[in-house]
């Protein structure tokens, strides 16, 4: 029994390593920039604050997939 859970605990560790990148980003850094890099799986954490970019509307092309979706929160 105690292998079966450690083997289930490896395997779902190592599911969640291959899973994306987390990037944090601050105020003074660019949200479009963060936004632009993600990829299927990355998760963009974005701190409280006020982030400017030139113009006013920014357009977001970023590509998840069902499976590994692209996530932005709050930290």
């Amino acid at each position: 029994m105690r292998l079966r859970l450690l083997l289930a605990f490896l395997i779902a560790l190592a599911a969640q390593d291959s899973w994306g990148a987390v990037t944090e980003i601050y105020p003074g850094e660019s949200f479009k920039a963060a936004v632009e890099s993600l990829g299927p799986g990355d998760t963009l954490i974005v701190h409280e604050g006020t982030y400017s970019e030139s113009g006013s509307r920014i357009r977001i092309n970023a590509g998840g997939t069902e499976s590994q979706p692209i996530v932005v929160k709050g930290a």
